[in-house]
């Protein structure tokens, strides 16, 4: 669970993430409007991979970018190490 604070829009946000195993990869996914016209996608990759690509953006200068990569990589990390 991640408690977010966003002071500079007015935004308390409580998120939960849950692990499962995959059964099948799908690439049929359901997009908002708002989402597809941003451009947002699904790539399967393994968890070291997310955890690279979220560390080579950490330092964002976009505000509310920061906090969805600092609770997605948080996320990713106590994930990877449970596995060892």
């Amino acid at each position: 669970m991640s408690i977010e604070y966003r002071n500079k829009v007015g935004l308390f946000q409580i998120s939960y993430c849950f692990i499962a195993k995959v059964k099948v990869k799908t690439k049929n996914i359901s997009l908002t409007a708002k989402e597809a016209n941003a451009g947002f996608t699904q790539e399967w990759m393994p968890i070291n991979k997310a955890i690279e690509i979220l560390e080579k953006e950490k330092n964002t200068e976009e505000y509310l970018s920061k906090f969805m990569n600092a609770r997605d990589l948080a996320f990713l990390k106590e994930i990877e190490s449970k596995k060892r």
